[in-house]
């Protein structure tokens, strides 16, 4: 249990649960902000094809380099564990989705660019660009 604090006679808990609710509210999730049920986002095309191939169980966590709700669903997939937490956690991306038609010689293909935003680097282009001291290729 939590202890109660001084204002409004809520326990920590439920202070920091509302104000996650609030956070939520805020986000404006109809523009850059992306999510897949089935398809996971926070990993590249290769990875993706070879755990289509290999089936891992339980499946990998998302990575959380690229899932902007992760210190949201935290405490949520440390309750839950490995096994279940890729079943209930379900990553947000923020970038870019462009999809375009290609018609080509009597041959239509589709085109899909998928550009994923680092939730670690999400300051201004401006400020500094290069690679940080962990390897991190995005803006510091």
């Amino acid at each position: 249990r939590g202890k109660r604090s001084l204002n409004l006679g809520l326990t920590n808990v439920e202070i920091a649960e509302l104000r996650y609710q609030q956070l939520y509210q805020f986000t404006d999730l109809t523009k850059d902000f992306f999510f897949s049920y089935a398809y996971d986002l926070t990993r590249p095309l290769q990875e993706n094809f070879l755990r289509a191939t290999l089936r891992p169980f339980p499946p990998p966590p998302p990575k959380d380099m690229y899932a902007w709700n992760h210190f949201l669903t935290r405490q949520l997939e440390e309750c839950l564990g490995g096994l279940t937490a890729a079943y209930w956690i379900c990553p947000l991306v923020h970038g870019s989705y462009i999809q375009r038609r290609i018609n080509d010689y009597g041959r239509s293909l589709t085109l899909i660019l998928l550009a994923r935003r680092s939730r670690h680097f999400a300051g201004t282009r401006y400020l500094k660009r290069g690679v940080s001291d962990g390897g991190k290729v995005a803006n510091d």
